[in-house]
């Protein structure tokens, strides 16, 4: 198979007009990529030159810029006389476009936590400055365990919170914000515009506006009023026919005002429609998370990450979680309901949400003994994590609860401090 630097091609993934997508080997790291390769006569044609090197140069700027579980990766970005390439990390899955026929649709509730990943993802990228300008189904990438990968962002532009970006038409026209199509200045609110677009074809199997020129079709997106989401699917609720409809206003101040104002809207639907069940599911995961007092300080990537690296468990009253003088290498964080602190049957505290549980035994491996029992009071719910997740998490997370545990020692330490102070006898 052939070479290119230190990359063997494997397999071909995918193309299109510009540039093809490989499987590839990196030689050195042993690991899977994905490789990005603009083809050569896009490269010499006048007519695309430009515009290819722009998409090369921005996704080169990106690299290691968006650091995010919802985002594709992009490793490296190459360029020499004779070929322009971006690595990225490869992704095992398949296109939402896959599951935009009206004959391959996914479940609904699946469809909405893809929608609400693909909100907090996106929000983080508009957090740096970035419209992605594209967004479809062929750019989202729906892992096995129904991960969603946001790629392609080789169109995006940096822009400044306070001062919206002036548009060059570029990306897909189907998928296109009215004032994308007129080059008028763009935030983050275009994007909205197009995932609502997406979600409308997930839900129906069919695009909110259609026509046979793209003139006509150009037109249309400006200027006609989209189908009904029920139209095509009078089983949907009409809760997620109005999200729709705010997301593909042709005002711009019409739709959602951020990402996170969709994401919110989402989240409510979600849990009316679908009430919280035993099996909780990834935004509800999320979200016990990132409300949570020991998580106020991690970033949202991080969250996501710490999300996956968990054990979750939902405990009735009288669970015993650790036992005394028993070994343990794994520390816990209680994210509701309240637990019971017992050293040689004598009780010490009642904990509430936020507190961290047996993280001595984990912080000194060797004194691997719970110092006390722990039990449930009532319901609770509680995430695990064991030393191996923590010490083969990235520098950064491990360092985010590390900081964490700092602060907790701290914390319980002038807590003792005082508790010695206002019992002495003076």
């Amino acid at each position: 198979m052939k070479k290119l630097g230190k990359y063997q091609l494997l397999n071909l993934l995918g193309g299109g007009a510009t540039a093809d997508v490989y499987l590839a080997q990196d030689t050195f790291l042993q690991q899977r990529v994905a490789l990005k390769i603009f083809k050569h006569e896009s490269l010499r044609d006048p007519a695309y030159a430009g515009k290819i090197q722009r998409m090369f140069q921005n996704e080169a700027r990106l690299v290691r810029s968006l650091r995010h579980p919802g985002i594709v990766e992009i490793l490296d970005a190459v360029q020499d006389e004779s070929h322009a390439y971006i690595v990225m990390e490869y992704v095992e899955g398949r296109p939402l476009s896959t599951h935009a026929r009206a004959d391959n649709l996914l479940p609904v509730p699946q469809i909405l936590q893809i929608a609400f990943k693909c909100c907090t993802a996106m929000q983080y990228a508009a957090s740096r400055g970035l419209i992605h300008r594209d967004l479809k189904p062929d750019n989202l990438l729906l892992t096995p365990r129904g991960d969603v990968k946001i790629s392609d962002f080789g169109t995006a532009r940096q822009y400044d919170q306070a001062m919206t970006m002036l548009s060059s038409m570029m990306g897909t026209p189907a998928y296109m914000s009215p004032e994308q199509i007129c080059e008028q200045p763009l935030d983050a609110r275009s994007d909205i515009f197009a995932l609502g677009i997406v979600l409308y074809e997930l839900l129906t199997g069919t695009r909110p506006f259609q026509a046979d020129t793209m003139m006509a079709l150009l037109y249309r997106i400006q200027n006609e009023t989209h189908p009904p989401l029920r139209a095509y699917r009078q089983d949907l609720p009409s809760a997620l026919e109005s999200l729709i409809d705010i997301a593909l206003q042709k005002n711009p101040e019409a739709r959602f005002s951020s990402w996170q104002a969709f994401a919110d809207h989402l989240s409510a639907i979600d849990h009316t429609l679908y009430p919280p069940s035993n099996t909780l599911s990834d935004r509800e995961k999320f979200l016990a998370l990132r409300h949570n007092p020991f998580f106020a300080q991690f970033e949202e990537p991080e969250i996501w990450q710490a999300l996956h690296m968990a054990r979750w468990h939902r405990l009735k009253a009288g669970t015993v979680l650790m036992h005394e003088n028993s070994p343990g290498n794994s520390f816990s964080i209680l994210l509701d309901g309240e637990v019971e602190v017992r050293k040689q049957g004598k009780l010490l505290f009642i904990l509430q949400p936020g507190a961290c549980l047996g993280e001595m035994a984990f912080l000194m491996p060797d004194q691997p003994l719970r110092s006390a029992t722990i039990k449930a009071t009532n319901k609770v719910t509680v995430v695990k994590f064991s030393r191996e997740s923590i010490e083969n998490a990235g520098l950064d997370l491990r360092a985010r609860f590390e900081r964490r545990f700092l602060h907790i020692m701290v914390e319980r330490l002038m807590d003792t401090t005082g508790q010695l102070a206002s019992s002495a006898v003076f």
